[in-house]
């Protein structure tokens, strides 16, 4: 068989009598079927950072390890939220490519829309964060239970998505997501490693899947976004994880993808992240999640590579004072498209933790980058984010462009949030679904869910797709000071020959809000 007319994500479509092929083009490896032998070799000498998940000083007689466990043991009973409040009891066994809240068995993005089904639900089950309160468990007890069940899902996985097969080989952000957890899981609990049947297969998916992102990498749009970020990490992950593989065929291989992670990142940077440290899509629950994606991967680039990762560092910085920033007890406020948007979650009382805190993530930026103080910025102007601020109100006012294509964006120019003494009394509603339901989808992003004014229930922007919003409101400050604000948008300009104008000051206790629809000559 002549295997170099077919593309090298192909190849495992020839071989279906294994779980995943043995026999790979000898332009990566030497030898016929050394596959097994080269891949096998455990690369322990991957560096990560000790684990922090579980916090320092915390020992199995703490009262947290009851907290930490509690999490476990729902994942030892199958259940998660997967994207809902509700706990989903997922049955004795798993069904991978099932949108449990539906009940619809999804083979494409196509049929899971077609049925009201959401993707989403279904990779979020399969991105493996459910491993992490296992490896906490194990950490604080040593009981071997929370291993074993670690093993039984990844193998529950491996058995039931043969590669390329299914949805969740759909989505190459997927599968860099899933790729970090199972990694970060078997380097940090090296007992994984002793059951050599279980890190073979665990060794073959990961190969495969570096092979997979480096052949399906979500560039090919005009805008790219959280996703390509998500493949480059997925790659540096996947990368260093086989930096040290005997094998040099799979060792020059490896190295490209850490080569093409550490550029393409560097210049995703310069486009995704503006100058104020926000994330270019307008969304808090992305920003997080992209700060996520670059304190990883600065932080595999620093202990596994020589590379320059200045300015990487501070990018990071600047994105981790913003979050820093809006972080309160209650979480993150939703501006935006917000769903799971996270890599790892360390959270101790996951899955019951409210899923838009981001404790730990704040945690480790301090850590890694030794920040020691906490700035604070009263506005973000390349974002359109101002703070008002007096002893007891924090108020956030919305006013600016949209992202590129307003991918993430919701019609919420003008609008504000209110904290009183660190509480939110006004909120963003966030985000109902995505794909499964476009008509509440557009009532969670439009004008009327939103603390701004409307005019006979018209948007201020049109919707043009599920992910693409048509820039009208051209959103613009006129005057900012730290106890008023005052802007503009020209979102109704073209449908009632209007411009909407907001004026808010904060005095004390109290918020005044001043509204008014400029019409040519006439305010009214």
């Amino acid at each position: 068989m002549n295997l170099k007319k077919y593309p090298p994500h192909k190849w495992i479509n020839l071989v279906r009598n294994r779980i995943f092929v043995q026999k790979v083009p000898k332009r990566i490896l030497n030898k016929k079927n050394s596959f097994d032998a080269a891949i096998l070799v455990y690369c322990s000498k991957m560096n990560l950072p000790h684990s922090n998940v579980v916090v320092k000083g915390v020992t199995p007689s703490d009262v947290k390890n009851k907290d930490i466990c509690k999490g476990a043991q729902y994942i030892l009973d199958n259940k998660l939220p997967l994207l809902s409040d509700n706990i989903i009891n997922l049955g004795e066994k798993i069904a991978w490519n099932k949108d449990y809240i539906t009940n619809i068995e999804c083979s494409s993005i196509e049929q899971a829309k077609s049925e009201g089904a959401d993707i989403k639900r279904v990779w979020e089950l399969s991105r493996m964060h459910q491993i992490s309160p296992l490896m906490n468990g194990f950490f604080l007890t040593g009981n071997a239970k929370y291993l074993e069940k670690i093993k039984d899902i990844i193998n529950s996985w491996i058995k039931d998505n043969p590669y390329e097969e299914g949805p969740n080989w759909i989505n190459s952000m997927e599968i860099a997501i899933r790729s970090a957890n199972i990694i970060r899981t078997i380097v940090w609990c090296p007992e994984l490693s002793e059951d050599k049947e279980f890190l073979q297969n665990v060794n073959q998916l990961l190969f495969w899947s570096g092979v997979h992102i480096q052949y399906h990498l979500e560039n090919t749009t005009l805008v790219n976004n959280n996703h390509y970020l998500s493949n480059l990490m997925g790659l540096v992950f996947i990368g260093a994880y086989f930096q040290d593989c005997d094998d040099k065929k799979i060792q020059k291989l490896v190295k490209k993808w850490i080569g093409i992670s550490y550029k393409e990142l560097n210049k995703e940077i310069r486009e995704q992240v503006l100058d104020d440290g926000t994330s270019f899509e307008k969304s808090t629950s992305y920003h997080a999640y992209v700060l996520e994606i670059l304190l990883w991967s600065y932080k595999v680039f620093e202990l596994n590579t020589d590379f320059d990762i200045i300015y990487l560092k501070s990018i990071i910085h600047k994105m981790y004072i913003f979050l820093n920033q809006i972080e309160y007890k209650e979480g993150i406020p939703f501006i935006g498209d917000n769903d799971n948007s996270r890599l790892f979650r360390d959270d101790k009382d996951y899955p019951f933790e409210d899923q838009h805190k981001y404790e730990m993530l704040l945690e480790n930026c301090r850590k890694w980058l030794d920040i020691k103080d906490n700035q604070y910025k009263t506005c973000y102007i390349n974002s359109g984010y101002y703070f008002l601020n007096s002893d007891s109100l924090m108020v956030l006012v919305c006013c600016g462009a949209l992202s590129k294509n307003g991918g993430h964006c919701h019609n919420d120019q003008l609008s504000f949030i209110l904290w009183y003494k660190g509480i939110r009394i006004t909120d963003d509603p966030g985000t109902y679904c995505y794909t499964s339901d476009l008509k509440s989808r557009n009532i969670f992003r439009g004008t009327k869910m939103h603390s701004t004014v409307q005019i006979c229930d018209a948007e201020q922007n049109e919707f043009a797709k599920c992910f693409e919003v048509k820039e009208r409101s051209n959103a613009e400050c006129i005057f900012f000071n730290q106890e008023s604000f005052e802007g503009v948008h020209y979102g109704y300009k073209n449908q009632f020959n209007s411009v909407v104008k907001r004026r808010i000051k904060i005095s004390g206790n109290r918020v005044n809000i001043y509204d008014s629809l400029q019409t040519g000559n006439n305010i009214e």
